[in-house]
């Protein structure tokens, strides 16, 4: 599945604008919420692979940074309604592991400078404001709602924005950020093709009833008609969502596929809704993945999903070096007695800033705020073990501030893990 460069320019002018804002936002909104349950349990942590160790590799002598430090700043909402503490435990977690074992960012270790959000706008601005002020090189993203506002501070001062994903409208379409997952719009339509490879003809595509459905719904109609199948929405109250009655509208109608953009309290309850009528068709649950834990993997086997890098519940089939990676973030998480935590929010920020590290390595000289702006903006095919070759230059989805194109898709197995049903990063097909 291919898409050329005047392709891409052809179809996504038409999400840039409200359009792009409000897909981003709805898509941003649904992931904060899916990210606020944290994994248990060890089921995963080998992930059906082998070749997991407790011991923490690459410890030999020499791997210890030692030069000047480079400041990084780094924002989360550890506090508040939205708050993600894990995440920020996670980076800590990473920045401890780079600094000691990996030669921090070519010889220099890093300085993270954090600053807590309270996910509101006023809080992030306030941080933004803080970074400049200690002279950050750049600024990682972690999981903040109010991100935007931090937007025209640090872009004021020349700093970029970098990390794995935004929760961010206007951060989707900034062209000082720089992340390294698809944008936003890509999510409903790569689900609806995953939905015809498997065969389906008519797709529920399940939502919340909230002002950007219409939007979402576009994107679906349009992937469907380029399927060759019919996409349906079917809507549910997020007040107090009764999905017993959205499953038996989908049942009645015919629907072979149910595609989502949900919690994962949503995606739970879409399972046991489906299992109540004993649902034949594919679900296609997006980025959730607590229902495995809450419903138990045997029940859970044959539920698809996306990831936009390699875990830990998707070892199997990752390459050597995207397991190289994970397992020292296990190794890291046993040795810091958290051993039971390795699915969820931690690995999210542990491996935010470990892409940011190996980004930054690739760019020449002393790194300073305009070095690393240029240095970003410039960055064309850097390898990232944990996902796709990082380009941002040109930005693969044009006026988006994504630099990979592409998601994984994987199928739920008894065992727990994830198997890889797409060849490898796939795109949407155009």
């Amino acid at each position: 599945m291919t898409l050329s460069s005047s392709c891409c320019r052809r179809r996504h002018s038409r999400w840039r604008g409200r359009s792009a804002r409000s897909v981003a936002a709805f898509v941003a909104v649904v992931a904060l919420a899916a990210a606020c349950t944290e994994s248990s349990g060890e089921s995963g942590q080998n992930g059906g692979g082998g070749g997991s160790t407790t011991a923490v590799p690459t410890t030999e002598p020499g791997t210890k940074a030692s030069g000047t430090p480079v400041k990084i700043g780094y924002t989360n909402a550890d506090t508040g309604a939205t708050a993600l503490p894990k995440i920020t435990e996670g980076a800590k977690l990473a920045v401890e592991r780079i600094n000691a074992h990996e030669n921090g960012i070519n010889g220099h270790p890093i300085e993270l400078i954090t600053c807590s959000t309270d996910g509101t706008p006023e809080s992030s601005a306030s941080c933004a404001n803080t970074l400049v002020s200690e002279g950050v090189v750049a600024v990682i993203e972690g999981g903040d709602l109010g991100t935007d506002a931090k937007i025209p501070i640090l872009s004021g001062a020349g700093i970029a924005t970098i990390g794995t994903s935004t929760l961010g409208t206007s951060q989707s379409l900034n062209p000082d950020a720089f992340f390294f997952s698809p944008p936003a719009t890509t999510y409903p339509a790569i689900e609806i093709d995953l939905a015809a490879q498997l065969g389906a003809k008519k797709v529920a595509v399940l939502l919340p009833d909230v002002p950007q459905v219409p939007v979402v719904a576009g994107i679906a109609d349009k992937q469907a008609e380029l399927n060759g199948i019919e996409a349906k929405v079917v809507k549910f109250d997020p007040a107090a969502p009764d999905f017993d009655a959205a499953l038996a509208v989908i049942a009645a109608d015919g629907s072979d596929a149910i595609t989502t953009i949900a919690t994962d309290d949503w995606c739970t309850a879409m399972v046991r809704a489906a299992k109540a009528i004993d649902y034949k068709g594919s679900l296609i649950l997006g980025a959730c993945s607590e229902y495995a834990r809450v419903l138990g993997p045997k029940e859970t086997a044959g539920i698809y999903g996306l990831a936009s890098i390699w875990g830990p519940s998707t070892r199997k089939g990752a390459p050597k070096e995207a397991l190289e990676v994970i397992d020292q973030f296990l190794a890291a998480m046993h040795e810091a007695g958290k051993g039971k935590e390795i699915v969820g929010q931690t690995y999210g920020g542990y491996v935010n800033i470990w892409q940011v590290a190996n980004v930054l390595r690739h760019i020449q000289g002393e790194l300073t705020a305009q070095s690393v702006m240029n240095g970003m903006r410039n960055m064309k095919d850097v390898p990232n073990p944990l996902g796709q070759t990082v380009t941002c230059n040109p930005r693969p989805y044009p006026g988006f501030s994504g630099c990979s194109e592409g998601w994984l898709e994987f199928q739920s197995q008894a065992d727990g893990t994830g198997k890889l049903v797409s060849d490898g990063f796939v795109k949407p097909k155009s």
